[in-house]
C-alpha cells in the first residue's frame, strides 16, 4: 500500500520525535481515508526505507497506531487499518475491563470461575467481559484478535484444547508474548514450552493424593478414566502423572490397559468386567467428575455396589458430589483462590508493576465420601 498514502514527509528539524511524526502521518491517511479499513500498512523494513528511520522508531510508531484502536496486529501477517476507526478514536473509555476466554460455556466448573473472576475484577474496579472459544484453537485465536483490537485492557484465558495446546497454541502464544501490547494470565491450563504467566492447580498432587487415598483404604486394581484431551492438555497430563507415580510409590504396578481414554475404547464395558474379576479390590480415579458421575451410573445399572464392589474418585467438586445415591469423593481445585491470584497478577501487568513472568500452582483439597468407602477398608468385604 506504498501507493495510498504516506505522502508526507518527516521535519527532522521539528522537536517532536520521529516516531511521533510518523503515527500522525498514517494517522491522518487513516482518517482522511487515504487508508481504508482492512488495508495493510507498510512493513516496518518499508517504513525504513520511506522514512530513513530506525525500525525502533517505525516499531514504535505502529505500537502507538495500535493503542489508540487505529490499526490492529495479524501476526506472521502484517498490520492494517482498523475496522471504523474514526468509531474507535472518539470513543470514551468509561471503564476498565478484563476479558475471560473459556472454552465452554456450559461446564459448571467454568460457570463458577466466572463468578469468582467476576467477584474479583469488581473489587477491583474492573468490568469482566466473557468470551467463549467453543475449546476450539481457532475460534480462540478470533476471540483474542478481537479483543486486541478493542479497548479491553487484558485477558485471563483458559486455553483451547481442540486442535490446540501444542506447536499452535505455542507459536500464538509467543506471538502475544513478544508484542507486549496484550497483558494476559493463563488460567487452569498453560503452555510448558512458552514462558508467560499463569494460575493453575496443582493437577499432579491432586492426582496423587486421591490414588494414594485408594490405596490407603485397601484398592489395589486402581483404574484411570480420562479424556482425550490428555495428550495436549497439561492439567489432564498431570493427573495421569500423579495417577502413575502414586501406584509406583505404593508399590503397585502401572499398567497403561488400565487408562481408558473417553471416547476411544468402550471403557464402560472393561471397568465392569475389571470389578466383576476383582470385586472390593478395584477403583476407578476419574480426571473429570462428569466421567466419575458416567461411571457411577454405570455400576449402579449392572447391579454393582459402590464402594463395596468398586470404589470411586473424581476431580472438581460440583452440586452433583452430593446430590448422587452415593455421594461422590473428589479432588477440590482452590478456584476461589485461584481466580483472585490471576486477577490480581493480570492487572499488575496492566499497570506494569512486574516484568517478570509469575508462575503459581495452588495444592487441591480431596473431600472424602462415600464412593471411596470412607471410614472403612472396602477390600475387606
Amino acid at each position: 500500500m506504498i501507493e495510498k498514502g504516506m505522502k508526507k514527509q518527516l521535519k527532522r528539524d521539528d522537536p517532536t520525535p520521529l516516531y511521533i511524526q510518523l503515527k500522525d502521518i498514517i494517522k491522518s491517511d487513516i482518517l482522511s481515508k487515504e487508508l481504508l479499513s482492512g488495508d495493510k500498512i507498510p512493513t516496518l523494513e518499508t517504513l525504513c526505507k520511506m522514512y530513513a528511520i530506525s525500525i525502533v522508531t517505525a516499531r514504535q510508531a505502529i505500537t502507538e497506531l495500535i493503542k489508540e484502536g487505529l490499526a490492529y496486529r495479524r501476526p506472521r501477517h502484517g498490520t492494517f487499518v482498523n475496522i471504523i476507526p474514526e468509531k474507535r478514536v472518539s470513543l470514551e473509555k468509561n471503564f476498565k475491563t478484563i476479558a475471560f476466554i473459556a472454552p465452554e460455556v456450559t461446564n459448571l466448573v467454568i460457570t463458577g470461575a466466572v463468578l469468582g473472576l467476576e467477584r474479583t475484577c469488581r473489587n477491583n474496579g474492573y468490568h469482566l467481559i466473557f468470551c467463549n472459544s467453543e475449546d476450539d484453537y481457532s475460534m480462540e485465536i478470533m476471540r483474542i484478535e478481537e479483543l486486541r483490537n478493542s479497548n479491553v485492557d487484558g485477558a485471563i484465558i483458559w486455553l483451547a484444547s481442540k486442535n490446540g495446546q501444542g506447536r499452535l497454541n505455542k507459536e500464538y502464544i509467543e506471538d502475544i508474548v513478544l508484542d507486549k501490547d496484550f497483558p494476559f494470565v493463563l488460567i487452569d491450563r498453560y503452555l510448558p514450552q512458552v514462558d508467560t504467566d499463569y494460575v493453575v492447580s496443582d493437577n499432579y498432587y491432586g492426582a496423587y493424593t486421591a490414588v494414594k487415598h485408594l490405596v490407603l483404604n485397601g484398592f489395589t486394581t486402581i483404574l484411570h478414566l480420562t479424556k482425550p484431551v490428555v495428550r495436549n492438555c497439561t492439567s489432564a497430563k498431570e493427573r495421569l502423572e500423579g495417577y502413575k507415580q502414586a501406584l509406583i510409590d505404593s508399590g503397585l504396578q502401572y499398567n497403561s490397559d488400565y487408562v481408558f481414554v473417553d471416547g476411544e475404547c468402550d471403557w464402560q464395558h472393561e471397568i465392569i468386567k475389571i470389578a466383576g474379576m476383582h470385586k472390593g479390590s478395584t477403583a476407578c480415579f476419574a480426571a473429570m467428575e462428569y466421567l466419575a458421575v458416567n461411571s457411577m451410573r454405570i455400576i449402579a445399572d449392572n447391579d454393582l455396589s459402590i464402594p463395596n464392589d468398586i470404589a470411586i474418585v473424581g476431580f472438581d467438586d460440583s452440586r452433583f458430589a452430593t446430590d448422587l445415591p452415593v455421594s461422590l469423593t473428589t479432588v477440590v481445585q482452590p478456584w476461589k483462590d485461584m481466580c483472585k491470584v490471576a486477577v490480581e497478577m493480570l492487572i499488575d501487568k496492566i499497570n506494569k508493576k512486574t516484568t517478570k513472568f509469575k508462575q503459581v500452582r495452588l495444592k487441591p483439597k480431596l473431600i472424602v465420601r462415600e464412593s471411596s468407602g470412607i471410614g472403612q477398608n472396602s477390600a475387606s468385604n
